[in-house]
């Protein structure tokens, strides 16, 4: 009986090892995601800003 409760902890350990493993590879692509959805919403800030100064200069011509 106590020879199945170590093998029980060590099967218990080594599932928290694999669920830690997968959180840590989750959070890294979703850091990345987040770096690049940064990236993005740049570049459409730049472009509504081309896009208004170009409106206007539509307007004044």
């Amino acid at each position: 009986m106590e020879l199945f409760a170590y093998i029980m902890l060590i099967v218990m350990s080594v599932i928290c090892l694999l669920l830690l493993w997968l959180l840590r590879s989750a959070n890294k692509d979703l850091s990345e995601s987040l770096e690049l959805n940064e990236l993005l919403l740049l570049d459409n800030e730049q472009l509504v800003k081309q896009n208004i100064i170009l409106m206007l200069k539509h307007k004044r011509s």
